[in-house]
């Protein structure tokens, strides 16, 4: 069988920023401290699956006028609580 390609995964500094500064203060303020982490920890977990299959994620729709395709993958962890994973794949 073939060897899949991998790629590297790089969130942005402004995503990181904003991640911390937003998601995590809501998750703080809506789940118990366990469950943040491990919410955390599954977003995490979806980010870093995009390595081995970028081109999974259907095209981000309010980006389509940028030169990269942007994409994005949802990430749902409760009936009342997803995220959007907006992302490109630098070849």
């Amino acid at each position: 069988m073939a060897e899949q390609q991998s790629f590297e995964v790089e969130v942005t500094y402004p995503a990181k920023q904003r991640y911390q500064e937003e998601i995590l203060s809501y998750l703080l303020d809506n789940f118990s401290f366990e469950r943040t982490l491990e919410v955390d920890e599954n977003i995490i977990l979806s980010t870093k699956s995009l390595s081995k299959m970028p081109e999974r994620g259907s095209l981000e729709p309010s980006l389509e006028k940028h030169k990269e395709s942007f994409r994005f993958i949802l990430h749902k962890e409760t009936r009342n609580f997803e995220i959007k994973i907006i992302y490109y794949v630098n070849q």
